[in-house]
């Protein structure tokens, strides 16, 4: 390609593909670490794209990893740069990077500041992975020279301690931003000129302010299990050819293969407060300046007509009462219950019990205890998703409910989550016979699994095994 003067992109992309299979071949041949990073590589996509300027890892909309890199941008370097850009990519994914970028997202309710803050955790997230994944091969050897061409948190510009984490990095990138007169949050002052061409080079960062929030949650729990299937296969192989983990890497590859002991009740309480918030939200109203006198102040009025003093959240607790759930697991169910009523302040819980059809329905308000009436059992049968998801929809008919099962005189309120208790056991997707996703509810839906129970990946992200 150096003889011609004006390539064509065809043979610059033909170019980079050598260049990247050249790079790839180093870095899984006992001179690349082990083989570690390039076991990392070999676990996601690769394909060249025009335009990004540079290399990133990104995910597609299934959730998986893929390494971009722009052709002529990665061609005009030279192989130690081009080696030292993969093994930083590489460093994003063992890191979780991207998952820590949607859960920012999911934190960040304003698109706008999200995307003021881009830039400073792109720089964040290249200190951290350059920090820890660049570091052993710059200190000495080939790369030696080649370590100025990237972001390292002890550079001049920064002045920032080695050995952080992320997140500290991204405190102190906020807080040297806000010390130059910058806000990311507001958005007052000038952006430093540190920050300048940082926003971000992932295609789908302009893409999460169009998806909802429970789009971007299922996008972020598949790219975790994506990453920690990545680095879990790269990390057996490594030690099956006896081979060492790269420095400083082995207690973060612990941790993040390590599965979360967090009690399924703690979730719960987290949905739900995330409920009441939104829900206050949605209720606020300008205020009726007619009720803003005194005298009607003196006499309780609410200026704010649209605003609710205790909203309430209303619960509906589906519980699978056929014959795989045990009298015990039944127990633990209505036991939770009480939890959940107790949990949260103006709390009505509507529940359902069900197997193959729907037997049962009462609500549970904030005065109300669960007496030996509704701790009776009624089902036995086999199981189906689909009559309780239809009846909370609204679209059930009789087919739905056994026949003579007591229900509620007036319906219930639209809930604003659901709670399933069941074992797993029963087809949940249509493709299946089930009612995922076709009566999905317009609400958070939590799955609560009994510790023997089955996990169907059509459930979602929200997902969670009881534990006692």
């Amino acid at each position: 390609m150096e003889n011609k003067e004006n390539p064509s992109v065809k043979e610059i992309r033909d170019e980079s593909y050598k260049a990247m299979g050249a790079v790839m071949q180093w870095l899984s041949s006992p001179r690349g670490g082990d083989n570690f990073y390039g076991r990392i590589m070999n676990g996601c996509g690769r394909t060249p794209k025009e335009g990004v300027k540079t290399a990133c890892v990104t995910l597609t909309s299934e959730g998986k990893y893929l390494l971009l890199w722009d052709p002529a941008w990665f061609v005009s370097r030279k192989m130690p740069d081009r080696i030292l850009t993969v093994i930083h990519e590489a460093g994003h994914i063992v890191l979780q990077h991207l998952e820590r970028a949607l859960r920012l997202r999911l934190s960040v309710r304003e698109p706008e500041v999200f995307q003021r803050l881009l830039p400073i955790f792109n720089i964040a997230a290249d200190m951290a992975s350059n920090d820890i994944a660049l570091r052993p091969f710059v200190d000495s050897g080939v790369f030696k020279n080649y370590k100025d061409g990237f972001l390292f948190p002890e550079n001049p510009q920064y002045d920032f301690p080695e050995n952080q984490t992320f997140e500290k990095y991204l405190e102190l990138l906020i807080q040297k931003a806000k010390s130059e007169g910058y806000n990311p949050k507001t958005g007052e002052g000038a952006v430093p000129q540190w920050m300048e061409g940082m926003q971000g080079h992932l295609p789908w960062w302009n893409e999460l302010d169009s998806m909802t929030e429970d789009e971007i949650e299922n996008m972020h729990q598949r790219a975790k299990r994506e990453s920690k299937k990545i680095v879990k296969k790269a990390v057996e192989q490594t030690k099956k050819d006896r081979g060492t983990m790269p420095s400083g890497l082995e207690g973060l590859i612990e941790g993040m293969l390590e599965e979360p002991q967090v009690p399924w009740t703690v979730m719960l309480q987290n949905l739900m407060k995330g409920s009441i918030t939104s829900k206050l939200d949605e209720s606020t109203a300008w205020p009726n300046i007619g009720l803003l006198t005194e005298e009607a102040m003196a006499q309780g009025m609410e200026p704010y007509p649209g605003f609710q003093k205790k909203p309430g959240i209303h619960v509906t607790v589906a519980i699978d009462t056929s014959g795989s759930v045990s009298d015990e697991n039944f127990k633990k169910f209505m036991g939770e219950i009480q939890g959940i009523m107790s949990s949260e302040q103006a709390v009505s819980v509507h529940v359902l019990m069900f197997d193959a059809a729907i037997q049962h329905e009462f609500i549970l308000k904030e005065d109300s205890n669960i007496d030996n009436q509704h701790r009776y059992r009624y089902g036995y049968g086999g199981t189906s998703f689909t009559p309780a998801l239809r009846h909370i929809l609204g679209v059930d008919d009789d087919q739905n409910w056994e026949e003579n099962a007591e229900r509620l005189k007036e319906p219930a309120p639209r809930p604003d989550m659901v709670v399933m208790f069941t074992d797993g056991y029963a087809p949940v997707t249509e493709e299946e016979g089930g009612p995922m996703p076709k009566y999905e509810p317009p609400c958070p839906l939590m799955w609560v699994i009994t510790e023997d129970g089955t996990v169907h990946p059509g459930m979602g992200s929200r997902v969670v095994k009881m534990e006692y």
